[in-house]
């Protein structure tokens, strides 16, 4: 076993990560050899493809290793095993992760005994003050460890920050488990409102959220009441650890309360909801979250019956025909200008948001019947570019092959064919598919599409303002854009190492293929980030700017 390579966090997660080192994970056991925990992933990984996405890895952590099913440290020890970024655990690095997962799950154990249990994951003086004994932390020192331990100077310690003291520190504790009871007070702590985290969905094309104040809030309504909305919260919290993840909370809203399953406004819901950016909502945040989820969908709403079918763009037209239901007075093309902050020529859902939440806060606390907009001639699919924001963990940009050579891909199925699957997932016909949507139709109608590394690469490109979902007016295109990558995938995969990584010498069997004459020269202008090896992200920048047609 060559051993875990650490890899850093995204920067999103705030808090770099400093993983166990090698030699730790190592003392870890399991009860179960390491042949019976690979043939468990193999029996996951039904396509036999040799990866499994969060979803599936938490799948068999729910049904295989329930003890270790927190959604913090299975997050934690999940990016720490991504070591690509790609979305995916890898077979050869599942065992290791596994000894991850239990390790954070050490850690956990013993942070959340210093939490209260409205606390959502955050540690306070007093709270260090009560497992101080069990981590061997001199009472004398309390103070002081607790500052070492908030890098982000928040008053407050972090899971991830608790992490990183405890790796440095104290690497051999989380070995085993400790048990140490768990704090409590007299009575728990009321709901607190809370503002967004500086920075939320920067870099995103949107501008930053501005979110609705906590007294407009009080005024939207829910037909459940707080307790019979918990009850739906604790029934898929299975596990009693208090978070949901965005999936999770996709299912509750499509399950139960499907009016708001609109994936924009819930994906902005979520994103103002998760505070420390770990990707979970709270317990405690869930009522108002809730609140949060109809504000935005009447928001959508109205910004939806100003958009082209499909389009979900809207454009100075597009304003003018919803202006006066929302209250715009005076001239509107001035406040176009005033919501498009980006200067992009039309408005996205996020500055349609944050202009209305400014300027007209109370219009969302309840729904509003508006007409739909509509054209005589259906507006023709458009060709999509790459978002600024899409770039591999390497710094290589990510390019789309041209329109010119994706035209001349052909599909098995016709383009209607192929749009009546995509009708078929989409249950809600809302427009949109996740990628764990995505794959589940390459899996059932595409098979000689599942190749990981390809679909996600054609995912991130397709997906032209980053919200992690794939429109049905782009769906046609990005599947030409997965057979264009999966036949680069192959072809790299001829020669890669089982890393999935190109030497000089397998660049050099592959070099009659692809048509180079100087592998030696090829794989300089590979090599983008002068690690020694190509990845798949470089040698796709590099075909495609220098061999488009080999994807056809």
């Amino acid at each position: 076993d060559a051993g875990f390579k650490a890899r850093p966090l995204p920067e999103s997660l705030r808090v770099s990560n400093i993983p166990p080192p090698a030699e730790i994970l190592n003392q870890i056991k399991f009860i179960s050899t390491r042949e019976d925990i690979i043939e468990l992933f193999d029996a996951s990984d039904a396509n036999g493809n040799g990866f499994l996405s969060l979803a599936e890895i938490d799948r068999i952590v729910v049904e295989r290793y329930p003890s270790f099913n927190h959604k913090k440290p299975l997050f934690r020890a999940y990016i720490s095993g991504d070591k690509d970024s790609s979305g995916f655990i890898e077979r050869k690095e599942y065992f290791q992760f596994l000894k991850m997962a239990k390790y954070y799950y050490h850690l956990w154990m013993v942070f959340s005994a210093g939490t209260l249990e409205d606390d959502s994951g955050r540690l306070t003086l007093e709270g260090l003050e009560w497992i101080a004994s069990s981590l061997d932390i001199p009472s004398d020192t309390v103070s002081q460890t607790f500052t070492d331990m908030d890098k982000n100077n928040g008053k407050i310690v972090l899971f991830d920050e608790f992490c990183n003291w405890m790796v440095v520190n104290r690497p051999e504790w989380a070995i085993e488990y400790h048990p140490v009871p768990k704090r409590q007070l007299a009575g728990s702590q009321p709901f607190k409102a809370r503002g967004i985290p500086e920075g939320l969905l920067e870099g995103t094309k949107q501008s930053q959220v501005v979110a609705p104040l906590t007294e407009i809030l009080e005024m939207v309504t829910l037909e459940a009441s707080r307790e019979e909305a918990i009850k739906t919260f604790d029934a898929t919290d299975v596990n009693g650890n208090g978070i949901l993840s965005l999936a999770e909370i996709d299912k509750i809203v499509v399950e139960q309360y499907p009016q708001f399953n609109y994936k924009k406004p819930l994906f902005r819901a979520y994103k103002t909801g998760d505070q420390d950016g770990s990707g979970f909502i709270g317990r405690d945040e869930y009522f108002n979250f809730l609140k949060t989820v109809k504000y935005y969908n009447h928001l959508w709403t109205a910004y939806s019956c100003g958009t082209v079918e499909y389009e979900d763009r809207l454009d100075l037209e597009g304003l003018k025909w919803v202006a006066t239901e929302i209250g715009i007075k005076g001239d509107i093309s001035t406040v176009f200008d005033d919501m498009d902050t980006n200067k992009g020529g039309y408005v996205l859902f996020g500055e349609f948001s944050n202009w209305m939440i400014t300027n007209q806060p109370e219009w969302a606390v309840k729904g509003h019947n508006l007409g739909k907009r509509e054209l005589q001639v259906y507006t023709s699919f458009r060709a999509l570019s790459v978002p600024k924001a899409v770039a591999n963990s390497n710094g290589t940009p990510s390019i789309s092959p041209p329109d010119e050579i994706l035209e001349r891909i052909n599909l098995e199925k016709t383009k209607e064919e192929i749009i009546e699957t995509f009708n078929a997932t989409d249950n809600n016909d809302n427009g949109y598919l996740s990628l764990a949507e995505i794959d589940k139709v390459v899996v059932e109608s595409f098979p000689e599409f599942n190749h990981k590394k390809a679909l996600l690469r054609a995912f991130h490109a397709a997906d032209r303002d980053n919200t992690g979902y794939i429109e049905r007016n782009e769906y046609f295109k990005f599947l030409k854009m997965v057979k264009y990558y999966t036949k680069l995938w192959l072809c790299f995969k001829e020669e890669a190492d089982e890393d999935d990584r190109l030497t000089l010498e397998a660049l050099e069997s592959l070099a009659p293929e692809i048509l180079v004459d100087n592998p030696d020269e090829v794989f300089t202008e590979m090599d983008r980030n002068k690690g020694g090896i190509v990845l798949f992200e470089e040698f796709c920048y590099w075909m495609i700017t220098n061999r488009p047609e080999h994807g056809v």
